[in-house]
């Protein structure tokens, strides 16, 4: 083996001790995934894989060109063993980053439309601009149903559309939805149902966005942080992981929060760790472009290789196409490789008795 193949197998070697650590990360199961790891950082890893895949997928072929024909069946193996476990990691993030994309959207509209007072929209606020313009009843009806969503749609559903049925209609509206104690009743209870953020920094940004939203909305209706800050300051503080807790207390010191403390302190830990993200360059997500020259067990969902170079000298040993062996897609069953790989292994070994053969009656 030549100094050159060497030393590309030793760099192979560190690449893979690199991508065998992030295969780690991917190993615990879907939920405890997401309980460590956002979205983000979820893509991020399953585009260091990709990133170290390809590579190790170029060393792969230039390794192979310096080997001998008796040496590519070895190459293969060992090649499958590591392309099952990268595939199969790709597959299950890409699958957990799909459904909690789903997820987030679903869970977003459905938070909107349960918990949010229909008199605290923008929708409302539209419609009162409209009962002040020229626009007929008629007309301020059907804008004004175009812009109701849940309960509030079902309230008036029975109302046909007329000039007379639109005062009715917004009657209806304020006395199912404009009663303040209503109002704040549905805030408080949207705070208190937040669910418990983890302490990866987008759930706590997610947490820290809807309760802020909350409680602007309680100030927007005349409703004081003194009179409901006492009930929510130990809601809120019990639903923040402990170590964040732990940050928060120290800075603060023994203190006795208010609202207004507390909000300021889950802020401030934002900002330190959006800070620390910064620093680290955990914040950089590299392009995911994997690539499948190297794969040779199923058919993969990648075929993104724009930029790749042909590097390929020799024809492919299996079917004599003009490309590397190992991107051979005429022969693709490790079992039927194996196979070409030990007659041209014999055929070769058979060559080389011959000429020495020759060489002897000379």
């Amino acid at each position: 083996m030549s100094t050159a193949t060497t030393k590309m197998k030793t760099r192979r070697a560190g690449h893979r001790g690199v991508l065998t650590k992030l295969l780690k990360k991917v190993e615990p199961s879907s939920e405890e995934l997401l309980q460590e790891y956002d979205v983000s950082e979820l893509s991020t890893i399953r585009g260091l894989i990709a990133k170290k895949q390809e590579t190790i997928d170029q060393l792969n072929e230039k390794i192979v060109e310096e080997l001998s024909e008796e040496e590519v069946s070895e190459e293969i193996e060992e090649a499958d063993r590591y392309t099952y476990d990268i595939e199969m990691a790709v597959t299950k993030l890409s699958k957990i980053i799909k459904e909690s994309e789903i997820t987030d959207k679903q869970s977003s509209k459905s938070l909107h439309a349960n918990t949010t007072p229909f008199f605290q929209t923008p929708a409302y606020h539209r419609v009162l601009f409209l009962t002040r313009s020229s626009l007929s009843d008629v007309q301020k009806f059907n804008y004004l149903k175009s812009q109701l969503f849940g309960e509030a749609t079902q309230c008036i559903a029975g109302l046909q559309i007329t000039n007379t049925n639109y005062g009715q209609a917004l009657h209806v509206l304020k006395q199912r939805f404009g009663q303040p104690h209503k109002i704040v009743q549905t805030y408080m209870q949207s705070l208190i149902s937040l669910p418990s953020p983890t302490s990866n920094i987008t759930h706590l940004k997610k947490f820290y966005d809807s309760m802020e939203n909350y409680i602007r909305g309680l100030e927007s209706i005349g409703e004081s942080h003194e009179s409901f800050g006492s009930l929510l300051v130990p809601i809120i503080l019990n639903k923040l992981p402990g170590n964040i807790r732990e940050n928060m207390v120290r800075a603060h010191g023994g203190d006795h929060w208010n609202l207004p403390s507390l909000r300021q302190a889950i802020q401030h830990e934002i900002t330190i760790k959006e800070a620390g993200q910064s620093v680290n360059g955990d914040d950089i997500e590299p392009n995911y472009t994997p690539t499948s020259a190297f794969f040779t067990g199923t058919n993969r969902n990648y075929a993104n290789q724009k930029g790749k170079r042909d590097i390929t000298k020799k024809p492919c040993i299996f079917c004599q196409g003009v490309h590397a062996p190992l991107a051979c897609k005429n022969v693709m069953e490790i079992e039927d490789r194996k196979r070409i790989v030990k007659e041209k292994t014999g055929m070769f070994q058979l060559l080389r008795k011959s000429q020495s053969c020759r060489l002897q009656i000379r």
